[in-house]
């Protein structure tokens, strides 16, 4: 409701869904064999063009995809399966709707919220809910689980606008009604001060700009319209003071405490105009370490089980040579958020000169190979 209703909401996922996973998190491998890594990554650059069971998507677009409904719905799923046609390796994607407890029929022990769990508090299985309200377990080894846990005992991840339903609801609702008083505001345009009870049929007629009365002849030689008035009338324009700046500025407050806990200021995803040089370094150095930590949670969660299902798969067919370390694997994320390039990149070049910062991880920081 908030993403198709709310636009400081739907700003706020976007700006997540272009900093985190941006145009892709692409892989490096590590393997100290510089063909077999080269062949990994090669491969693994091909199967990502489509990637989706369904094949529609590919790698950086089931990021998107991911990154925005774990925001939005608390977590966002995707299982490891093998295409029934060629057997090749590809990931399902599963909203978080779709994992929860049978329908009609009664909760197994050990499950809460879709998720199984055996005595020692580790996860066995996740439910999903088919269309036709049937259940399917899926073991945890083959389930992708993106969300950020709030509780150690928590089974599902919190969407990160959990706190600001209310507020989003309460935003809709003043715009509308704001939105009413100022169309019946702009429907009234003129008001008639009379002290008797009625207006005459001519001025009735002019008032409306339907008259035929004598003041018409007058009106077509000097342009416009003439209405005459009677003794103690007055005609006036009727100037609305909706909306003003007061509601302005409570409506501000609202979006605030709406942007409140997303990890994100309101002036990065809202107005950035009042910021000032160095309160726009702190906003953007805030928003930066949740792009951060989210970026984080994609390649845990995300990024190093697919790494080892496409091309421990490919290993295990005889695809690709195997390597005692195929598996090691580094990530390069979009380019770092900056207010300043100028005096970010001299500082750069100067940590460099001074062996305080490597190629590489300058090269990473630019969301490039090295």
């Amino acid at each position: 409701y908030g993403e198709r209703n709310c636009g400081l909401i739907r700003q706020i996922l976007n700006d997540y869904v272009t900093y985190v996973p941006g145009d892709g998190i692409t892989a490096q491998s590590h393997c100290t064999d510089d063909k077999k890594a080269a062949l990994y990554e090669d491969y693994f650059i091909e199967a990502c063009k489509s990637l989706s069971l369904c094949g529609r998507f590919s790698f950086t677009e089931i990021q998107r995809i991911i990154t925005r409904g774990a925001l939005r719905d608390g977590d966002s799923f995707a299982i490891l399966v093998s295409d029934p046609q060629d057997g090749k390796p590809k990931l399902q994607l599963v909203e978080g709707h779709r994992i929860g407890n049978p329908e009609g029929q009664e909760v197994p022990p050990g499950m809460l919220d879709g998720v199984t769990f055996d005595a020692n508090g580790r996860i066995k299985s996740y439910n999903v809910l088919q269309s036709d309200k049937s259940s399917r377990p899926i073991p945890a080894s083959a389930v992708c689980q993106i969300c950020e846990y709030d509780y150690s005992s928590g089974s599902r991840g919190l969407p990160l606008l959990q706190h600001s339903w209310t507020d989003i609801q309460s935003e809709d609702e003043l715009l509308k009604l704001e939105m009413l008083a100022v169309r019946q505001d702009t429907d009234v345009t003129r008001v008639l001060k009379k002290q008797g009870g009625f207006i005459p049929s001519d001025l009735a007629s002019e008032l409306s700009g339907s008259g035929t009365g004598s003041l018409d002849a007058v009106a077509s030689r000097m342009g416009g319209k003439l209405v005459a008035l009677e003794p103690g009338e007055d005609l006036i324009s009727l100037e609305s003071k909706r909306p003003n700046g007061n509601f302005v500025k409570f409506l501000e407050a609202v979006q605030r405490d709406i942007a409140r806990g997303t990890g994100l200021p309101y002036e990065f995803s809202g107005d950035p105009t009042a910021a000032g040089g160095s309160a726009m370094r702190l906003i953007s150095a805030k928003a930066d370490r949740s792009f951060s930590r989210w970026q984080t949670i994609l390649i845990q969660r995300l990024c190093n089980p697919t790494w080892l299902w496409v091309v421990g798969t490919a290993i295990a067919n005889g695809d690709l040579p195997d390597s005692p370390d195929w598996f090691k694997v580094s990530w390069t994320t979009p380019k770092k958020l900056t207010v300043d390039a100028g005096r970010d990149a001299a500082q750069e070049r100067a940590d460099i000169e001074l062996g305080l910062l490597s190629l590489s991880e300058a090269y990473s920081a630019r969301g490039l190979d090295f």
